[in-house]
């Protein structure tokens, strides 16, 4: 690798956060306050951990939308306010 990579490479972390699997029964309603506020408070625990690296951006991609069958939009604005306020 070249030197500009591997530098790259050292300030970059990696963040998992799990989320509601809404193709099972038995879960909440993707917009009931119950999986909103479950959903933020894992966010918010995860993008914490990165937030004393003092980092500029972030990628996330779709998360949990095409595995578990999340509404993107919603997921998107919960990722936008969880690292917002981490």
């Amino acid at each position: 690798p070249e030197p500009v990579e591997v530098e790259r490479s050292l300030t970059q972390d990696a963040l998992i956060v799990d989320a509601l699997d809404l193709r099972k029964g038995g879960v909440p309603m993707e917009f009931s306050k119950e999986a909103v506020d479950r959903e933020l408070l894992k966010l918010y625990a995860g993008f914490s951990l990165g937030a004393t690296a003092n980092r500029a951006a972030m990628v996330t991609g779709n998360w949990c939308c095409d595995a578990f069958g999340g509404d993107k939009q919603l997921k998107a604005i919960l990722q936008w306010i969880a690292s917002s306020v981490a």
